[in-house]
């Protein structure tokens, strides 16, 4: 437990609380927001984190890039998702498409990655009329990770602009996650303004997203938000969102931004072998009675058995999160 000032700049650890409930050395405190444009948005926005359990067979993913070879290149380059400097090098959007497909636990059908520019392949969901332009998803999403404005050329056939209004465009399930690579995309809280008409985290929010990290003033490019991280701690692993949302954040500055129930934890619904929406050890002693494909490679084998153990083995965190607050 913290302690602050009355103007909440200075915190330091509670003395008074239990010993398990202090801040001690090493410790990190991992701080989110419960934010949006209303109290309704924040409050349905908690209700949708809560006992998430991803389906694997019908959640969606886009991956909107622009300008890309398509390729996840092992040295920086140009795309703006693989910019060099002394940040870590992933070609973010490529490398989040290939653990996807590797990983094979979600329907690789729903995946949908467009490397390229212009308004044919701007990336826009059934829910805002664009006239006919862009590349139309119609899946229910789980992960929103997109260039944006900086995909230039939106779709604008009915005179309403995709720049600041796609992620109100698409359907979401719940659990969904907003992570673009835009520098002002977690601005607009309150009274502050898009300032470059650029989308926002609230916005997503508000149509129905459940988590999102966001940039509140312009940041390098080498340091955006990745999703990468995102897919392998908290869609494919067992990590709290303020966990896994801060592995997606290159380096720690004022600039960022995290939205949503820091403590919501996700499953896949494939894991849950015996159907009581728990992942627990009795999920893996009814895959060794009924083995049962996970990983969609038409064979139920070890690889399997891996995921599952892996995925129980994660969910032990929850019983010794005592000190999660």
């Amino acid at each position: 437990m913290l302690q602050g000032t009355s103007l909440g700049r200075y915190w330091k650890s509670d003395d008074s609380a239990p010993i398990e409930q202090q801040v001690t050395p090493g410790d990190m405190y991992l701080v989110v927001r419960l934010d949006g444009h209303t109290q309704a948005d924040v409050e349905a926005m908690i209700t949708r984190a809560t006992g998430l359990i991803y389906d694997v067979d019908s959640a969606g993913f886009v991956l909107d890039e622009a300008g890309s070879n398509g390729i996840a290149d092992p040295g920086a380059n140009s795309e703006l998702d693989n910019q060099t400097g002394p940040m870590r090098v992933n070609d973010d959007f490529e490398s989040t498409r290939d653990l996807l497909l590797a990983d094979g636990r979600f329907n690789p059908a729903r995946l949908h990655y467009d490397a390229l520019g212009g308004t044919a392949n701007w990336s826009v969901g059934p829910n805002v009329d664009y006239g006919g332009e862009g590349l139309l998803v119609t899946d229910s999403l789980i992960l929103l990770s997109h260039y944006g404005s900086n995909h230039f050329d939106a779709p604008n056939g009915a005179g309403v602009s995709a720049n600041d209004t796609y992620a109100d465009s698409f359907d979401y399930q719940p659990g969904a996650i907003f992570n673009t690579i835009e520098s002002y995309n977690a601005r607009a809280f309150g009274p502050l303004g898009t300032r470059f008409n650029q989308e926002q985290v609230a916005d997503f929010i508000a149509a129905g997203g459940t988590f999102g990290i966001g940039h509140c003033w312009e940041p390098f490019a080498n340091t955006v938000t990745d999703s990468q991280p995102l897919v392998r701690n908290f869609i494919l692993g067992r990590m709290t969102w303020a966990e896994a949302a801060y592995t997606a954040i290159p380096a720690l500055s004022w600039h960022y931004i995290i939205v949503g129930d820091p403590l919501a934890r996700a499953f896949r619904g494939c894991e849950d072998i015996d159907g009581n929406g728990i992942l627990d050890i009795e999920d893996l002693y009814a895959w060794h009675a009924n083995p049962t494909d996970l990983n969609r490679d038409g064979q139920a084998n070890l690889l399997d058995k891996e995921l599952l153990e892996a995925s129980i083995r994660g969910s032990v965190f929850e019983d010794l999160g005592g000190r999660e607050r």
